[in-house]
């Protein structure tokens, strides 16, 4: 069994709604992982939704930067319906700035994805570090979530320990960073992302999922850690 990295997509905008341009998924048999950001305490998280009609599953809880500014969730759909002219949208209360950034996880036997760690720790320093997560399932796909309360400026994400970077939005001026990461590893160990940007950030979060491939029947997800960062 394994697990590859399938199609993605992100958005940014200064509304209510952000939704991504259209990509073409699998049509069955993948993992769906979104991840938004919001503006706190103008914006309050509506509903994630995509134009196949998956249903969406929160990953943890809302967490806010130490500035109170924005805010990071997380979305999986385990087992999704997928196809081409799919788009994924995130929906919020009233216009602010928010983005949206979704990974396609691709199965080998088509069921889906299934749960491995989950946890929580702080840090205050670049490179921001998800912190350690120790993985049970010899492969696995880890994928890491990067947002911050930019000052201004271009952000350019550099991401170390292997992971590779997805998407991210570098522009800093009128939206929030947003950026994802994957790795793939064959082996049981403890992992961690670290994310570097080219400005310094106000504050920023971080998120590290782990995904193992569902054997069948009923998938879920792996929920992983999220880092609140105070630099």
């Amino acid at each position: 069994m394994a697990l590859t990295l399938g199609v993605s997509a992100i958005a940014s905008t200064i509304g209510s709604t952000a939704t991504t341009g259209s990509i073409t998924t699998q049509a069955a048999g993948s993992g769906l992982v979104v991840i938004v950001n919001l503006e706190k305490p103008t914006q309050t998280f509506t509903s994630v939704t995509d134009s196949k009609s998956n249903t969406w599953t929160q990953v943890g809880s809302e967490l806010t930067d130490s500035g109170g500014v924005v805010a990071m969730r997380r979305y999986r759909c385990a087992n999704a319906v997928g196809g081409s002219g799919h788009t994924f949208t995130l929906t919020c209360n009233v216009a602010g700035t928010c983005g949206i950034a979704v990974v396609e996880i691709k199965t080998t036997n088509g069921a889906g994805v299934t749960l491995d760690q989950e946890g929580v720790v702080n840090d205050a320093a670049s490179a921001y570090d998800s912190g350690p997560e120790t993985t049970t399932i010899a492969d696995e796909f880890l994928l890491g979530g990067f947002t911050c309360e930019g000052s201004g400026g271009t952000y350019t994400h550099t991401v170390g320990n292997s992971f590779t970077l997805i998407n991210g939005e570098t522009d800093g001026s009128n939206f929030f960073p947003l950026a994802t990461m994957y790795r793939i590893v064959t082996a049981t160990g403890t992992y961690n992302t670290t994310t570097t940007v080219t400005t310094t950030p106000v504050a920023a979060l971080c998120s590290l999922d782990t995904f193992s491939e569902a054997a069948g029947g009923e998938a879920s997800f792996s929920m992983g850690r999220m880092l609140l960062v105070n630099p």
